[in-house]
């Protein structure tokens, strides 16, 4: 079987779980491509056979995956999708979106529904 391309690769929008009931907060992530997972891997390491993302890797991650969000509420109300505004998102929401990234960056859909 010839080794297929890494493009065309559609955005989904991911919602963090645990969000309990009402409007929950979503984020549009598109797949990493060859190249910007290469580069990210680079920030990855095993720990106890676990795979661990350091910061750095994962602030670029977001940077390069993350396309918008819907329904993320800070003290003054909604806060806009900006590159800046991507700080605000909380530590472990961030983690998971980043693991979801790397998921959908990784697998077929024939493989993730399995």
């Amino acid at each position: 079987m010839p080794i297929k391309a890494t493009e065309g690769l559609a955005p989904e929008w991911y919602t963090p779980p645990g969000q309990g009931d009402g409007t929950p907060t979503r984020f549009k992530i598109r797949p990493l491509d060859g190249a910007e997972f290469g580069e990210i891997a680079d920030y990855v390491s095993i720990d106890a056979g676990v795979p661990m993302i350091k910061a750095a890797g994962r602030d670029r991650c977001l940077k390069m995956a993350l396309q918008d969000w819907e329904n993320l509420e800070g003290v003054g109300g909604p806060v806009p999708f900006t590159p800046h505004n991507q700080r605000l998102i909380p530590h472990e929401v961030r983690v998971a979106i980043v693991n979801r990234v790397l998921v959908i960056s990784t697998l077929g859909e024939e493989l993730e529904k399995n």
